[in-house]
C-alpha cells in the first residue's frame, strides 16, 4: 500500500492482471504517485491493469489525465485498462468527459 492520507493504492494480482484499488482523492496533489506506479507497471511489461475506483471520494481533470493516459500506454502495446466498481461520481465524470467507452467498466463485484 502507498499513499498520503488523502490518497491511498494498493496493488495485487488477480487472475492473471494488476489490481490497483484506489482510495480517497485524486487530484492534482496525489495525481503523480499514481502516475508514477501505472507508468511503473507498464515498463514491468503489465498488459492488464484493472483499477478497482470503488473508495474515490474525489477525481479531478489530473486524475483523470493519469487514467487515460495509463489506458493509452497499455493500448500502444496490447493491453488494456478497466476501471471496477465506479461509484456515482467516477460514472459522471467519464459520461461528462465523453470518456465512458475509453475504459472497459466492470461493475462491483459481489462476495
Amino acid at each position: 500500500m502507498s499513499g498520503t492520507d488523502d490518497f491511498t493504492y494498493h496493488l495485487a494480482r488477480e487472475d492473471g492482471c494488476v489490481v490497483v484499488s484506489l482510495a480517497g482523492e485524486l487530484d492534482m496533489a496525489t495525481a503523480p504517485e499514481l502516475a508514477e506506479c501505472l507508468e511503473r507497471l507498464s515498463r514491468n511489461d503489465e498488459r492488464t491493469v484493472v483499477l478497482d475506483v470503488a473508495e474515490l471520494r474525489f477525481l479531478d481533470s489530473s486524475g483523470l489525465k493519469v487514467l487515460l493516459a495509463a489506458q493509452q500506454r497499455a493500448q500502444a502495446h496490447g493491453g488494456t485498462v478497466t476501471v471496477r466498481s465506479p461509484n456515482d461520481m467516477v460514472q459522471r465524470l467519464l459520461a461528462m468527459t465523453n470518456l465512458e467507452g475509453v475504459f472497459g467498466v466492470e461493475e462491483q463485484q459481489t462476495g
